[in-house]
């Protein structure tokens, strides 16, 4: 006899990571689904129903309240991911432009000072995140896309630590990190947008390759 386990979570929209949970997105509520399975062409389908646990008196409504707050959440961890891949991507770029930009005072100021904007607003790596024990509301100062990412992935185990509908502080943490994530995201988005595509000028003129960041792999 072969036992299968699913961890019943959905996958991080656009996230390149899993979880340090260790699972995915979301926890899937109680309800009717179709399990498919895909191999050698061959798709194979089965109903699979998830009941709650008899014990757990949580309502319905309350468990779908939870669930749309999870979801919001590990969509802005997907999209905080992604975008520090991006900014972590354009810093090797950079990296290779400087090397190749030797002799060109001004295009080497401009790959630095863009470096530094790029890296003030990913934000330093390794840091993992808050941990639960060091979560804290964003203050006055701007969040990195590696704060914002943490931030929600740990308000997202927050939410689903218990099978009762998100408390008010979490609500509440949820709201102020959303409004901290579009500031932060309009700003990765204005450099994008304004600083990388004038060093991109300076890069054609030196018959150099330009920047990418809509995502396309990079050949520095």
């Amino acid at each position: 006899m072969h036992r299968f386990v699913w961890d019943l979570r959905y996958a991080f929209a656009g996230a390149r990571r899993r979880s340090r949970r260790g699972g995915g997105g979301p926890i899937a509520v109680p309800g009717r689904y179709t399990v498919k399975l895909t191999a050698a062409g061959n798709t194979i389908s089965v109903p699979l129903v998830i009941t709650m646990d008899p014990r757990v008196k949580t309502s319905a409504a309350d468990l779908e309240r939870q669930f749309q707050m999870a979801s919001k959440l590990a969509a802005g961890v997907g999209e905080f991911s992604v975008a520090v891949t991006r900014a972590d991507d354009l810093l090797k770029q950079i990296a290779a432009r400087s090397k190749e930009a030797a002799g060109n005072a001004e295009l080497a100021a401009a790959l630095t000072e863009l470096e530094k904007k790029i890296g003030a607003a990913a934000g330093a790596g390794g840091g993992g995140g808050f941990g639960s024990f060091g979560f804290a509301i964003p203050g006055n100062e701007p969040t990195t896309l590696r704060q914002v990412s943490a931030a929600m992935g740990t308000l997202m185990g927050i939410v689903e630590s218990a099978d009762v509908a998100p408390s008010a502080d979490a609500t509440a943490a949820s709201e102020k990190w959303e409004a901290a994530g579009k500031a932060t995201m309009a700003r990765w988005q204005a450099i994008q947008s304004n600083d990388v595509a004038g060093v991109n000028s300076l890069l054609e003129k030196a018959h150099l390759q330009a920047l990418k960041t809509d995502g396309e792999k990079s050949h520095p």
